[in-house]
Formats: structure tokens, sequence, C-alpha cells
């Protein structure tokens, strides 16, 4: 087993193509100032949470916001608000679920659909979440998940409305994950910003930063 998991690690920390699946474009009306940021446990204005021995110094791609510092981008204008480390390990057994405490303290799932790790194929895949009760005369709905691969990591994003942030939930909730190594770098936000009295849906962007995510080790 420890041999299959250093493969494993082989795996996701081995040089590749970006890309996202499925595919985002970004609006083609907008001019893009392109700035490479990043992140380790010293940038302004960011708190990196570190929960285990996981390693995640990072740059990335910021399309959007490239006319800003990085202390008034992090307090900001990020669309992932929150960034926590990780070990490769503990996302791999994880994976990613909407369960809450029900009446009666019963666990409740608010999404069918759980995001898991197939070993065998070497993928995060959407799985059917057994805790998940249908609301009669609602339609359930599923979670809008992306598989996502960057210079030197693979990963996930999923959108789930019921993502809190601060004390209320997101407008429009994203998670992801990416893996490489030992280690693995987990965030969420908002993608719903709102900017002189309009509304900004910042998805394409997010999940552009997140392709664009490299590791340095």
């Amino acid at each position: 087993m420890k041999a299959l998991y250093c493969y494993f690690l082989l795996f996701f920390s081995m040089p590749g193509l970006a890309d996202i699946t499925p595919a985002v474009t970004l609006p083609r009306n907008k001019s893009y100032s392109v700035i490479t940021r990043e992140i380790s446990e010293n940038t302004l204005g960011i708190q990196l949470l570190s929960i285990s021995g996981g390693r995640c110094n990072i740059k990335f791609q910021d399309l959007f916001y490239g006319t800003v510092s990085d202390e008034v981008y992090f307090k900001k204008y990020s669309p992932i608000s929150s960034w926590v480390c990780l070990t490769a390990g503990e996302v791999f057994e994880a994976g990613y679920d909407t369960v809450y405490s029900g009446n009666l303290g019963r666990d409740i799932s608010h999404y069918p659909e759980k995001v898991v790790y197939d070993y065998e194929h070497q993928r995060w895949v959407l799985e059917k979440d057994e805790l998940y009760e249908k609301i009669e005369g609602k339609e359930p709905i599923s979670l809008n998940f992306h598989l996502i691969s960057s210079k030197n990591a693979k990963g996930y994003a999923v959108f789930d409305n019921y993502i809190f942030i601060g004390n209320a939930y997101a407008k429009k909730g994203l998670y992801f994950c990416m893996v490489h190594d030992y280690s693995a770098l987990c965030g969420w936000g908002d993608m719903i910003h709102e900017e002189n009295g309009k509304k900004i849906d910042l998805t394409p962007y997010a999940l552009k930063l997140i392709e664009s995510i490299s590791f340095i080790d």
C-alpha cells in the first residue's frame, strides 16, 4: 500500500498541461491585465491555514485584478477568501460532501452527489451520496463539478451554495483542492462580488486562477 501511495504522489507531481473539464472560457469583452501572485505563510493580506504537514508555497495568475497590490487583492478582491494547506493523503481520503446535521441530529446531504477519489483511475469523480433525502415537489440540484490540471498539480473545483462565507451562505460558493506531491492546497469563496453597485460573477476567472496554480518546490 505504501508503494501504491507513493505512485499516486509521483503521478500528482509530474509536470503536465493545464486543463479544465468541462472547459471554461473567459468573456471576450474585457481586456486583461495578467499578474502572477504568490502565496506563502508570509504573504500580506492572507492567512494561509496549515492544518497538517503540507507545504503550500504557490504561485498563480490573476486575470482580473492585475493592477492592485497583493495585500489589497487578498483582503478585498480575491474570489478565494480562505486558503488551507493539507496533506495529499487527507484530501484523497476526505473528498468533498455537503452533509449537515438535520432534524433529530441526523446527517443529511444538501446535494445528491459527493466528490470521492477514484484510486483505480487516479481522478476525482462524483458519486451518489446515500445521505441525500429528496424533498417532495423539489427537483434535486446536482453539484457543478470540474476536474482541473495545472502545470504541476491536479484536483477539482465544485460549486456549493451552502458554503458559509463569514456568517452567511455564499451567493455562489466554490470549493477547490489541488494536489502536488505530499501537499494539497484547498480553498473556498463566493464568486459573486459587488463593485460600484454592480454584481460581478468571478466564476471563469476563479477557475482559470486554479488552473494556473503552480507549487514552488
